[in-house]
């Protein structure tokens, strides 16, 4: 289930740092730069125009008590349009349709 990228310090960085429970827009404009940037480096992709989906899936807060069926509820959420990280002229532009924290 759980993808390379999200293993280790890079799932720390992305999980605490980056889009934390209290997410910060700036910071997040900055993980989603850093993040795209090294992943188009990675396949050779230009990143110059190019557009990344953002999608969000709010889930629920776990308060340290066991609750039956957690995981498989929180699979089952949808993800939500957010917006998107934009591409031009080697600056990238966070665009979304309403701060991520009032999904």
């Amino acid at each position: 289930m759980v993808g390379d990228y999200l293993q280790g310090a890079l799932w720390v960085n992305w999980s605490w740092r980056v889009n934390s429970p209290n997410v910060n827009q700036d910071i997040l404009k900055i993980g989603l730069q850093r993040y795209t940037a090294y992943w188009a480096y990675e396949r050779g992709i230009n990143l110059n125009h190019t557009e990344f989906k953002i999608k969000v899936k709010k889930l629920d807060f776990l308060d340290w008590e066991w609750k039956k069926d957690y995981l498989s509820n929180q699979l089952e959420k949808k993800w939500l349009e957010a917006g998107a990280l934009i591409w031009i002229d080697d600056k990238a532009e966070l665009s979304l349709v309403k701060p991520i924290e009032s999904f």
